[in-house]
């Protein structure tokens, strides 16, 4: 494929990347609402500096990915190669085995989030949903790469799109408790009934970015690998990023203003839904298990990957196998745990690489001109 760096940017593939990065990210914390709820609501009206915060996070990591995987192509030979060429051999060659235990547990907390919305939503056990995710995001996985990105760039905006006007919507519904959620919210937090991702609203940005920037370090930097335009690569990842966030802003005010319901729920975004009508809350069941698939295709596929090459059968052995495995341990903890415990420590882990990828631009800022 021949590299242009100046050359027209096709804006429908700018809008696939920036799809596939909001449907990797947006998964079963964000569906369901519960990562919102931790990160952003928690913190009452500082939430919204966060959302802000997050934005900034999200457009440099995810245009610095796709770019840098477009310079460093001959770099990128296997996907988790990114962490080395930011990182250098002994550093990259930790956040490599990290990544991959990490990916693998969320992955992990995919199934667990499909198992419990379906429980929630329909009163079935916890395992039919997450069988059913167990079964779909392997089939998918074996597809391989190029056809994952298709796929998760057209379900993304979709999903996007879906839970803002649900935001809205229950936003207006609720606007006049919205004065009195701050409190709420602050008896909430201290009595223990919601949790709390960390202990600063900038640091609960810094690491919502943090964790999801390992969610999505190898599969965007493979994306931007193959593009032929530089500047198409970087404008994916800062739409990406303007999309996420503007979903996220919507939902955290929504969360907010109707927090007296939503308060203590695994799933708040179904209690919205549920709220506007029983069909609403049907279709949303379904919304957030689309999210949930568009997060655990990739993040399954990155495990997946140091392992075996894309599309042999060995990299169709190694899915269903670790796919198992995680669906397993996914299965043995409360979602909301899960959330909490394994994205908050990663997210630090993450914070720290931002730190190294700042660097990483500043030192090799004449060496493009885009």
């Amino acid at each position: 494929m021949n590299k242009q760096t100046s050359a027209s940017v096709d804006w429908s593939r700018v809008l696939i990347m920036a799809g596939a990065m909001i449907a990797t990210i947006i998964g079963s914390g964000f569906a369901t609402g519960q990562k919102i709820v931790q990160y952003f609501v928690s913190w009452g009206w500082w939430g919204v500096l966060g959302v802000i915060a997050a934005f900034i996070g999200f457009a440099f990591i995810g245009h610095t990915f796709l770019t840098v995987g477009y310079d460093r192509a001959d770099d990128l030979k296997k996907p988790n190669d990114i962490y080395k060429v930011f990182c250098g051999k002994y550093l990259g060659t930790f956040y490599n085995y990290f990544s991959v235990f990490f990916l693998f547990l969320s992955y992990s907390i995919m199934i667990s989030g499909a198992g419990t919305t379906i429980q929630q939503q329909f009163g079935l056990s916890y395992y039919v949903g997450a069988v059913i995710m167990l079964v779909v995001v392997v089939t998918t996985v074996a597809l391989g790469l190029n056809k994952l990105t298709n796929v998760l760039g057209s379900l993304g905006p979709f999903i996007t799109i879906a839970t803002i006007l649900l935001g809205i919507y229950s936003l207006v519904t609720n606007w006049s408790s919205l004065s009195e959620a701050p409190a709420l919210i602050q008896s909430a937090v201290s009595q223990g009934s919601i949790k709390v991702a960390s202990e600063t609203w900038w640091l609960a940005a810094l690491n919502y970015v943090g964790f999801n920037m390992i969610w999505v370090a190898a599969f965007l930097s493979q994306n931007g690998r193959l593009e032929p335009n530089r500047k198409q690569a970087g404008f994916g990842g800062m739409f990406g990023a303007l999309g996420l966030c503007s979903a996220v802003l919507v939902m955290m005010f929504a969360f907010t203003a109707a927090f007296a319901k939503i308060q203590g729920s695994q799933v708040p975004t179904l209690i919205l839904a549920n709220n506007v009508h029983p069909f609403i809350g049907n279709f949303f069941s379904l919304i957030i298990c689309l999210g949930i698939f568009t997060s655990a295709v990739p993040l399954l596929w990155s495990s997946v990957a140091p392992f075996a090459q894309d599309g042999t059968t060995r990299h169709k052995i190694f899915a269903v196998v670790l796919g198992i495995i995680g669906f397993i341990i996914g299965s043995s903890l409360k979602f909301d745990e899960l959330v909490n415990k394994v994205y908050v420590l990663n997210g630090y882990v993450g914070i720290l690489l931002i730190v190294i990828m700042i660097v990483y631009v500043i030192r090799h800022r004449h060496d493009h001109h885009a």
